[in-house]
């Protein structure tokens, strides 16, 4: 399977994903931190190798890990440049409904967890606005009753970051289906009446 993985610019020590890369900067592995050569031409879509031989499948073969961490990098910077949208659908109506996530500003920050899953949304004082957990199956839904984001965490399938992105034309954003499932208020107010 093909991913579109991301590589670390070595002059400002960013992630980058590979489909935004430019052939006059320099890059490195994120698995082995070595130099990498950019390859891009007009027939084969751009890829990278190692410019020193060895032994890194991070390109041909990522492991999971690896995978994981290339999505939530990814994702990371996707908020920080406000060029993410998320989406959720209604259990009730199949819908399909935008999840209000906050414009990111120089007041708020996104950190990786290291140790698990997520990627965190923190306000100006640290205050978890919300979670993204990278999932590497679509099969693991959670239930959110309402339209309302605070503290809640988005189940981000790692192959809909990785592989499968989709930039709206409109927006030129990336739209991610989240993996949570919500009640509509529409579905909501038709079971109270």
């Amino acid at each position: 399977m093909n991913y579109i993985l991301g590589v670390i610019n070595k002059a400002t020590n960013k992630y980058e994903n590979i489909t935004f890369v430019d052939k006059s900067k320099k890059y490195n592995c994120i698995a082995c931190e070595s130099d990498l050569i950019l390859r891009k031409g007009e027939i084969r879509f751009q890829s990278f190798v190692h410019k020193n031989k060895n032994s890194c499948q991070y390109f041909k073969h990522p492991t999971q890990d690896q995978l994981v961490r290339d999505a939530k990098m990814y994702l990371q910077v996707l908020l920080e440049q406000n060029k993410v949208e998320i989406y959720t659908r209604c259990r009730g109506c199949r819908t399909k409904h935008k999840m209000n996530i906050p414009t990111w500003d120089e007041t708020k920050s996104v950190k990786l967890e290291h140790d698990g899953p997520g990627v965190v949304y923190l306000d100006e004082t640290n205050n978890r606005i919300c979670g993204f957990n990278i999932c590497t199956d679509g099969n693991q839904n959670t239930d959110t009753t309402c339209l309302d984001i605070h503290n809640t965490t988005y189940m981000i399938n790692m192959l809909g970051l990785i592989h499968t992105c989709v930039q709206s034309l409109a927006t030129k954003k990336i739209e991610l289906l989240c993996n949570n499932q919500i009640i509509c208020h529409e579905c909501v107010s038709r079971t109270t009446d």
